[in-house]
């Protein structure tokens, strides 16, 4: 078929005569001219339509989060705000601090309410004051001794718990691992690769969870406050009391104690990424507005950490395809394998004329003297 086939496609005013030479030849040629039109003209039309329907790429969506403050832009006094009963720190380590803070993975040191000296925190007490007698999962360090582990959380009831306004120890535990849950993910994602404390503490606050200050022996303090209800939700000091403010500022009302995120089903309504921290499960607010345990993907990952452990995530996984590139690549191979298969037809057809020997379109259908071998 080539090359007039494609001069044809090309110059309309050739496929008239092209289809003559070959009725001319095989008696066939307008039935596959046809066909073979056709089918690569829908091929092509199909392909156009993708194309204007291909919607656009979506672009990776932010945290459904407030933005937060510069790290050490207030001062070192935390203000709760108006309707704010309760605001403190939630401590993490990065694990790469000396002694008792050196740790194979991130770990979470405590919250604690800002009270006195270090804030306008009211310390309310806890229906039951008694010390906690259990282990609890985000303070079971592997290779410590249980006695130690159970007598840092006493420590931490003790000196920071009975103020938090918690209803006991596990209650007060309980919102303590969950709340930390999220921020060491991201933490754990910055240690691998290889961030110092400044850029951690950076990675948090892209990924919505607010750094207060930088702490000690390599730790980092995210802003947290709670209603009279006593639950803790992390969120930028500068957003206190819309979040805790009046019992739980913009988070809906609706919700039910004691709400969770179960597999494959919706969780608590919310706005906010920090109005799911409370609930045992959940991970985020998607965005159909209800808390999820569904991590976050690996876009929003790359979202999350800063432009340096950007490579040690993304070489992880191929870079996604072009899907318009694909198309026309696969609108061009069957116009391809059509027009294979039509030349094959059109050669078979041809073979078979009587007085016929194979020559180019252009030239007359005239018989060669026979070539005489001396």
């Amino acid at each position: 078929l080539e090359p007039n086939f494609w001069r044809a496609a090309i110059r309309p005013q050739a496929m008239a005569r092209w289809r003559r030479e070959l009725t001319d030849r095989c008696g066939c040629g307008s039935a596959l001219v046809l066909v073979v039109a056709a089918v690569c003209g829908s091929a092509l039309q199909g392909c156009g339509k993708a194309a204007a329907k291909a919607p656009s790429p979506r672009p990776s969506p932010s945290p459904s989060v407030h933005a937060c403050s510069a790290v050490g832009e207030h001062g070192s006094r935390m203000d709760c705000g108006p309707g704010v009963p309760l605001c403190g720190v939630l401590t993490l380590e990065t694990g790469r601090g000396g002694g008792a803070y050196q740790h194979s993975a991130p770990v979470v040191h405590g919250l604690w309410p800002q009270v006195g000296n270090y804030g306008t925190s009211k310390c309310i007490a806890p229906k039951d004051a008694q010390a906690p007698t259990q282990i609890f999962q985000c303070y079971d360090q592997e290779g410590t001794p249980h006695a130690k582990d159970l007598g840092f959380e006493k420590h931490e009831w003790i000196t920071h718990g009975r103020c938090a306004g918690a209803k006991d120890a596990e209650d007060f535990f309980g919102q303590v691992c969950t709340l930390s849950s999220g921020p060491l993910r991201v933490m754990e994602g910055a240690r691998s690769a290889d961030l110092d404390l400044v850029d951690t503490a950076d990675a948090l606050q892209r990924g919505g969870f607010c750094v207060w200050a930088y702490g000690s022996s390599q730790q980092v303090e995210l802003s947290a406050c709670a209603g009279p209800d006593g639950r803790w939700k992390l969120a930028d000091y500068a957003n206190f009391a819309q979040v805790c403010g009046g019992g739980g500022g913009d988070t809906p009302a609706d919700t039910p104690q004691g709400a969770k995120c179960l597999p494959s089903q919706r969780g608590p309504a919310c706005k906010h990424d920090s109005d799911c921290v409370a609930f045992g499960g959940c991970l985020r607010c998607a965005r159909s507005g209800f808390c999820t345990d569904v991590p976050l993907g690996r876009a929003l990952l790359l979202d999350a950490l800063p432009a340096q452990a950007h490579s040690a995530v993304a070489a992880q996984a191929p870079e996604p395809a072009n899907a318009e590139r694909l198309r026309l690549v696969a609108a061009a191979a069957l116009i391809f394998v059509v027009a294979l298969a039509a030349r094959v037809l059109a050669g078979t057809a041809l073979w078979g004329a009587k007085g016929f020997e194979e020559r180019p379109l252009h030239e007359p259908l005239a018989r060669q003297s026979p070539v005489r071998i001396i």
